[in-house]
């Protein structure tokens, strides 16, 4: 049998068949299955495919350098983390910008002594004008955290003091613009059994607070 004529781009192929089948069957295998066909080397994509890849991975890149804003703590999360705490040693100098921020606050409001009821305490040296618990009477601090049932104000010594509002009329003194217009206000704590947030919206009438 003669050898058969191999184009000399496939001569390795035949070669290799050559080595294992005999040379009806190899010259079968190169004609049938080899000869004229194409040999792809790797798979490849069809062209969408590519193209929505490359899309994907430019949006990807895009993503990681694009400053995305942390996204906010649960109630919870701030429970676990105690983010509201307040530091066991405080100090009443480290609030004394707060309450000159406070004071500008408190005197540029508007609407009288409605606004005055309902403005936002944080910042504000309160005092303990009358109380059912006479030993808080005289206390007086800066407010530096308030819930919708206490005040907790900071004193002179830096002491840490929770004051329930619950019967308990608080003292606060609106700076004026001028020199002798200062104004003192009593705050009926009964009125103000609100989150500060909550208060701001809210609008208080006068009311004895027969019950002290």
């Amino acid at each position: 049998m003669s050898t058969p004529t191999v184009p000399p781009a496939s001569a390795d192929a035949f070669s290799l068949l050559s080595l294992y089948h005999t040379p009806a069957l190899a010259l079968e295998t190169f004609t049938t299955k080899l000869q004229n066909k194409p040999l792809a080397l790797h798979p490849t994509l069809p062209a969408t495919d590519a193209r929505s890849q490359r899309r994907d991975l430019r949006a990807t890149k895009k993503a990681s350098r694009t400053n995305r804003k942390p996204a906010p703590l649960t109630a919870k999360e701030k429970r676990q983390t105690k983010a509201h705490d307040l530091p066991k040693k405080l100090s009443y100098k480290t609030f004394l910008p707060l309450h000159e921020l406070w004071k500008t606050y408190a005197m540029n409001l508007q609407g009288g002594m409605a606004s005055w009821a309902a403005m936002d305490l944080h910042g504000a040296l309160v005092e303990v004008v009358r109380s059912r618990a006479v030993d808080r009477v005289g206390l007086k601090g800066i407010v530096v955290k308030e819930t919708r049932a206490v005040l907790v104000l900071v004193t002179e010594k830096g002491e840490g003091k929770t004051v329930p509002k619950e019967f308990t009329v608080f003292g606060v003194t609106i700076p004026g613009k001028q020199q002798g217009e200062e104004k003192r206000l009593e705050l009926l704590g009964n009125q103000m059994m609100f989150r500060a947030a909550e208060r701001a919206g809210r609008k208080f009438k006068a009311k004895a607070m027969l019950d002290l």
